[in-house]
């Protein structure tokens, strides 16, 4: 997740589910009545989605549109890519003290957050920042990963591996293998002080038909390998295919991409957790 290159290769997948997710909830979004929305993209990693997904779903007229990610390498790469009028970016830590963001920054009027509050240990705090960097009456959109398969194959890798996988809860979604997620998250919503607020879950199975196809989507989105010796990263990954070709789908959810007449079906299953708020 160090490398924004490879990074943004391996998303066309999630960018296409963050895409038709915005379609979808946009039109709930509390819109100014002037156009003069400003937004922001937390987690935006090297800007591609803030730029090629958030941006031509703005009004013509927005006023500013933000991305920020706690990753630094990330933020320089959206800065140095990215020269768009009114489009910036920033280091922020969406889990950690932005009393000091807030001083710099005026409230915005929407936050978006795709794929990546998963890796904030500290939900409630989270959210609670959310709340805080909003302008009155303003709203937010959670897109958060519950649960992934992935995560069952760190658990299963980490006795062997456990010198590498270094804090391995904190990549591991604060939601996974909870009862009820919804719930979980309607309270954070509800502590936060937001008094309207909608969440719902969904599920997701895709398909992969070949090993190099595969090691292209994940790969980079293994957080583990900047702590494996270079020359144990096949070995590493080598594990993770095997075990992640033994998960066999959940049955009544729909396939994405599965081809039956093919020799490799690797599936990988995703539940979410997708909140709309407003202050």
């Amino acid at each position: 997740m160090d490398n924004p290159d490879l990074y943004k290769k391996s998303s066309d997948l999630r960018d296409d589910d963050h895409a038709q997710l915005l379609d979808e909830f946009a039109p709930t979004f509390n819109w100014r009545v002037d156009g003069k929305d400003s937004v922001m993209d937390v987690g935006c990693a090297g800007g591609n989605v803030t730029t090629e997904i958030v941006l031509p779903r703005l009004p013509t007229t927005f006023s500013r549109l933000m991305g920020v990610d706690v990753n630094e390498k990330m933020i320089d790469y959206a800065n140095k890519c990215y020269k768009i009028p009114k489009v910036s970016f920033s280091t922020l830590d969406i889990g950690g003290d932005v009393s000091e963001f807030r001083q710099k920054n005026d409230p915005f009027d929407h936050i978006i957050t795709f794929f990546c509050l998963h890796l904030v240990p500290d939900q409630k705090r989270a959210v609670q920042n959310i709340y805080d960097l909003l302008e009155t009456n303003g709203d937010c959109f959670l897109h958060i990963l519950a649960d992934f398969s992935g995560f069952d194959i760190y658990k299963a890798m980490y006795p062997r591996w456990s010198e590498y996988m270094v804090n391995i809860d904190n990549f591991i979604s604060p939601y996974y293998h909870r009862i009820d997620p919804v719930n979980m998250l309607k309270n954070h919503l509800k502590n936060a002080g937001f008094t309207q607020y909608t969440v719902v879950e969904r599920r997701r199975i895709v398909a992969y038909h070949n090993i190099q196809e595969f090691i292209g989507a994940f790969k980079p989105i293994i957080p583990f390998f900047k702590h494996i010796p270079l020359e144990r990263h096949s070995e590493f990954f080598d594990e993770f295919c095997k075990l992640a070709m033994e998960i066999r789908p959940d049955e009544g959810i729909q396939i994405e991409k599965f081809k039956a007449s093919q020799n490799v079906n690797i599936f990988v299953s995703y539940k979410f957790v997708i909140a709309y708020a407003r202050k």
